[in-house]
């Protein structure tokens, strides 16, 4: 049912850092706006949904934004609600279960019948569309007053697309251009993303923490020497940013009570970028922990070993105020259950950080945990 989730809980991170910094206070914005981890409120005053893209304008046509809204605790299903002077529209996007939309079409009629019953809705029609890259399904209501409500909704990459509009009868088929160009500007932004993520191969997960103290102080070192160099580079001003990964949402869950998201990161052509990240689900800025496979300081550990074939190493790392902190390190790529335990233990303190660094300038600081 389409409701506003109320009590998000605001994650803060209670590891201690190597050097006993204090831990990060999500700084809690106003009851009414909505969860950082969700919605970015971006400097032209659009609502951009983290998860897929999807973009909540402040302006809509001819409508103006009311409100952004995330009808479950983790940000799979939102919605943007918009009011013009004759006319109201709303568009949700929702991750789906199951593969059908049939489902959704019901719940659809269901809340419009209930939540709408002073108007007596009255079923009119069933019909399909196509034609703009979506196949809509449409179901139209005749209300008191001559007004109409309608639903249309469409598939977008394992996501249901839904937008339900009020209007009098007379502006049916302008109505039905706005929903069209509008879902036309969805698929062309959010939808590209959901694609590219729909057609990636599946990660395979399967590995071993490490846990020999031996081996995480050598790979710790390694990360560290390499990772500042990196990072003093990347702060240079001859640097070249990187394009940005394309992120995808690959599972939610409750780790220790705490609502996480696990992202994988791909490139423009869907190529796996061996980048996992998890983030909390909070009203202030999330906790982001990254899972990073590879890379130089793995490369190094494995030729210098002699072990070129052992699965690749993964490290678990944290970015906070200038210096990264490292959390562990897994032979292999880490399973979404062993992600979700180390960074729950990150947030209760349970879990400390083995090694970290600082670049400032040609400068490298690196941390060690304290015996």
């Amino acid at each position: 049912m389409k409701a506003s989730v109320a009590g998000v809980m605001a994650a803060c991170f209670a590891t201690a850092a190597l050097a006993d910094a204090p831990a990060p206070v999500a700084n809690a914005p106003p009851v009414d706006a909505p969860p950082a981890s969700v919605w970015r409120l971006t400097p032209d005053g659009s609502y951009e949904h983290l998860l897929t893209g999807l973009d909540c304008p402040a302006k809509l046509g001819r409508y103006s934004r009311r409100v952004v809204q995330a009808f479950d605790a983790f940000g799979l299903d939102v919605g943007c609600d918009y009011a013009g002077y004759t006319a109201g529209l709303t568009y949700y996007l929702t991750r789906r279960t199951g593969p059908g939309l049939d489902a959704a079409m019901a719940e659809a009629k269901h809340e419009l019948e209930q939540f709408g019953a002073a108007r007596h809705p009255q079923f009119v029609s069933e019909t399909t569309s196509s034609g703009d890259g979506l196949d809509w399904t449409i179901a139209t209501y005749s209300d008191d007053g001559g007004l109409r409500d309608a639903i249309w909704i469409a598939d977008l990459s394992g996501w249901t697309l839904e937008y339900r509009a009020t209007y009098a009868a007379a502006e049916e088929l302008q109505v039905a251009g706005e929903i069209k160009a509008f879902a036309a500007a969805v698929r062309a932004s959010a939808g590209a993303r959901l694609q590219t993520c729909a057609k990636a191969s599946p990660a395979e997960r399967h590995a071993t923490p490490v846990t020999d103290q031996a081996e995480i102080n050598s790979a710790s070192m390694m990360t560290s020497l390499l990772g500042g160099v990196g990072q003093a580079a990347a702060d240079s001003k001859s640097a070249q940013p990187l394009p940005a990964p394309t992120l995808c949402v690959e599972q939610t869950g409750r780790y220790a009570n705490v609502p996480l998201v696990f992202w994988r990161s791909l490139g423009a052509d869907g190529s796996d970028q061996l980048l996992d990240q998890v983030t909390t689900v909070s009203s202030g800025p999330p906790v982001t922990v990254s899972f990073s496979g590879g890379g130089l300081s793995g490369l190094v550990a494995a030729l210098g070993e002699g072990k070129a074939g052992k699965p690749m190493q993964w490290t678990a790392t944290l970015d906070r105020k200038g210096q990264t902190l490292i959390f562990g390190y897994f032979s292999g790529r880490p399973s979404i259950d062993q992600m979700g335990a180390l960074v729950a233990g990150m947030l209760s303190g349970t879990v400390k950080p083995v090694g970290g660094y600082r670049a400032k300038g040609k400068a490298i600081t690196i941390f060690m945990p304290s015996k």
